[in-house]
C-alpha cells in the first residue's frame, strides 16, 4: 500500500487518513537531474477506512471499474531553469492517458522571479471501453511573478472534449493550474484564475503563509456527447450541460510548526465560496474548514 505522488496517481489527504493504493511502485531519484516513477495498482484504500476498493473514476459512471492502472514517467531538469515531465498510463478497459508538463523559472525573488508552467493531458478510451468512447484533451498555462514574500499568479485552463477531464477516484491525479476546490474540468470548459500568495517568513514568522484566489469557469457544454454510440456504456452524464458556469473565491491561512514535539504539523484555515449555475457538478456552497495534519513517527 503506497502513497503515490505523480500526475497520474496522487494520494488525497483531506480526511482523517490519506488515501493509498495497493500494488507495486518504482521510485528512482538517483540523480539531481532525473527522477523516474512507475507503478501498477489494482485497489484503492480510501480516506475513510482501511479496506480496499475497486478502481473507479472521479467524474464518470462509478458503476464501472478498471482492474488495474499502470504508468511510467520521468521528470528531467536539464538546467537553465527548465523542468519537463512526461507520463504514460493505462487504466485497463477504461482509458489511456498521457501527461506532459513543462516549467521554466527565471530571475531571483529578491528582485523579480518569473515562473511559467504548462500542463497537458490527453485521454482516450481503452480496451473494452467500460466508460464508452473517450477523446479528451485538457491544457493549462500559468504565469507566476514573485517579489520577496509576494507572489501573483494568472492562469488559463481549457478542456477540449465532450466529457469531463477525469482521473481515478481517491486520487488527485490532476496537475492542471485550476485544480482548486472545483477542478474546472467540465466538457469544453474554459476557466481562468487570479491568485495571491504571501510568505510571512520575510516578516519574521517562518512557517506562516496565506493564499487568496478567485477562479471562474464557463462554456461547459456536454450536448454533443456521443461516447455511448454503437451500444457502449454511457460513461458521463453530461448531455444536460449547456452553457453551465461557476466561480469560486478562496482564502487559506496555513502554519507549519517549526520545532518541538509537534514539529512539521500543519494547521490550516480555509474559507470557500462557490456559485454554480446550469447544472455545474459542484453546486453552490459556502464552507469553512479547520484542518490539522499531524505526522506520527512509528519508528
Amino acid at each position: 500500500r503506497l502513497m503515490t505522488d505523480n500526475p497520474i496517481l496522487r494520494y488525497k489527504d483531506n480526511r482523517a487518513l490519506p488515501s493509498s493504493f495497493q500494488g507495486v511502485g518504482l521510485f528512482s531519484n538517483e540523480f539531481d537531474w532525473l527522477s523516474v516513477q512507475g507503478g501498477s495498482f489494482e485497489r484503492a484504500i480510501p480516506r475513510t477506512g482501511t479496506g480496499a476498493e475497486k478502481l473507479t473514476t472521479t467524474f464518470g459512471n462509478r458503476a464501472y471499474s478498471g482492474a488495474r492502472i499502470s504508468y511510467l514517467g520521468a521528470t528531467v531538469k536539464p538546467g537553465y531553469g527548465l523542468e519537463a515531465s512526461v507520463y504514460a498510463s493505462r487504466f485497463e478497459d477504461m482509458w489511456d492517458q498521457t501527461y506532459v508538463g513543462l516549467t521554466h523559472r527565471i530571475g531571483d525573488k529578491s528582485d523579480i522571479a518569473l515562473k511559467t508552467a504548462f500542463n497537458y493531458y490527453h485521454t482516450s478510451d481503452s480496451g473494452d471501453k467500460n466508460l464508452g468512447y473517450i477523446d479528451n484533451n485538457a491544457a493549462s498555462l500559468a504565469f507566476t511573478a514573485t517579489h520577496l514574500a509576494h507572489s501573483l499568479t494568472l492562469a488559463w485552463q481549457q478542456v477540449f472534449g465532450n466529457e469531463y477531464f477525469d482521473y481515478v477516484w481517491e486520487s488527485t491525479g490532476n496537475y492542471m493550474a485550476n485544480s482548486l476546490y472545483s477542478d474546472y474540468n467540465g466538457p469544453n470548459e474554459k476557466s481562468w484564475q487570479l491568485r495571491y500568495d504571501l510568505d510571512f517568513a520575510a516578516y519574521g514568522v517562518p512557517g506562516l503563509t496565506a493564499s487568496l484566489w478567485h477562479a471562474k469557469g464557463w462554456d461547459i457544454d456536454g450536448t454533443h456527447y456521443d461516447g455511448d454510440r454503437n451500444g457502449h456504456n454511457t460513461g458521463y452524464n453530461v448531455r444536460s450541460l449547456d452553457g453551465a458556469k461557476h466561480n469560486e473565491n478562496g482564502l487559506m491561512l496555513a502554519y507549519v510548526i517549526q520545532s518541538g514535539t509537534l514539529k512539521n504539523t500543519v494547521l490550516r484555515t480555509i474559507v470557500y465560496n462557490h456559485r454554480a449555475s446550469g447544472g455545474q457538478i459542484d453546486g453552490s456552497y459556502d464552507e469553512f474548514r479547520l484542518v490539522a495534519n499531524v505526522p506520527i513517527n512509528i519508528f
